[in-house]
């Protein structure tokens, strides 16, 4: 038995559970005992729909059926919603195609990267296959330059150090990080900070780097084999962009439709949603059509019982 103790604890705990304070509290609570929308007294999809949206359609659709009485009035709701479902069929196909084709990008990625593994020696996804491309592609314009221009020229620290760097690439002794040419650039200031670059003193770098090999080479080979470097790196660059490009291209056309799955789940809910809208349609007519006098056939019913017979 409740004792009177007990009883005065639950008032008081019951007074302080007020339920929802604002209106889009209530709204949201009204939707507590909702599983699905099409089932609901108000068939709105939190986060995803809104009841000004259904109550413009409901009322939309009232309109056009005109019904009357309650139950002409029961069907044309019926209509409404049904409609509204498959609005919902409708966006849900949208918005599926709109997901895969958001997903191109990564997707291609996540294939390259698969498909490439075992050689992989440059950047798999597109953005950064551009990117790399376009510093490929500077890379070669600004060695390309050191042919034309004359030793007075000034050089700025990063391009100065753009042409050592790659020079020192094609050579089998020099280290960029260790290298010393006290007579180009004091060891103790980084070739990026260098204020007093100019052409002259970035080909005697280079010429001290060929001094430094084992080999004899020339300062010009060193300078020519960078610059084929990076024109073969360009050249390999761009074909695998054109190929990415097409391939980018090929997927989102591929993905103008939803998968097979989704696609045949589709059209077997819209279908079922469609021979709904007809039924409501056709007894909502036939009762406006009787209210207004027109004679109305009764609806054809077959009964069918399938029955098992044993012989014995």
């Amino acid at each position: 038995m409740t004792s009177a103790k007990q009883i005065a604890a639950n008032r008081t705990n019951a007074s302080k559970s007020t339920g929802p304070r604002t209106e889009a509290g209530r709204e949201i609570a009204k939707l507590n005992a909702v599983k699905h929308g099409g089932l609901s007294p108000l068939p709105v999809l939190p986060e995803v729909e809104t009841r000004d949206a259904w109550q413009a359609h409901l009322d939309g659709t009232l309109a056009s059926l005109q019904p009357s009485g309650h139950l002409e009035m029961v069907l044309a709701e019926r209509v409404a919603l049904i409609l509204w479902r498959m609005n919902r069929v409708a966006r849900f196909e949208r918005e599926i195609t709109a997901i895969g084709q958001e997903r191109v990008v990564v997707d291609l990625t996540d294939q390259r990267e698969g498909r490439l593994s075992y050689r992989k020696t440059g950047p798999d996804h597109p953005d950064e296959l551009r990117v790399a491309l376009r510093e490929a592609r500077h890379s070669l314009t600004v060695i390309a330059q050191m042919y034309r221009r004359s030793d007075s020229e000034k050089l700025s620290g990063e391009d100065a150090e753009l042409v050592l760097s790659a020079v020192a690439a094609q050579t089998t002794e020099v280290d960029p990080e260790v290298f010393s040419m006290p007579e180009v650039v004091p060891d103790e200031i980084p070739w990026s900070q260098f204020e007093d670059w100019t052409v002259g003193r970035v080909r005697q770098g280079i010429t001290a780097m060929a001094a430094a090999e084992a080999e004899d080479v020339s300062a010009d080979a060193l300078l020519f084999a960078a610059l084929e470097h990076f024109r073969v790196e360009a050249l390999k660059l761009k074909s695998e962009a054109d190929s990415v490009a097409q391939d980018l291209d090929h997927m989102r056309r591929e993905r103008l439709l939803a998968s097979a799955p989704e696609t045949d789940r589709i059209a077997r809910y819209e279908a079922h949603l469609s021979r709904q809208l007809a039924q409501a349609l056709h007894e909502l007519q036939r009762f406006q059509a009787a209210r207004a006098g027109a004679p109305v056939s009764p609806p054809v019913v077959v009964d069918v019982t399938a029955l098992n017979s044993v012989e014995g």
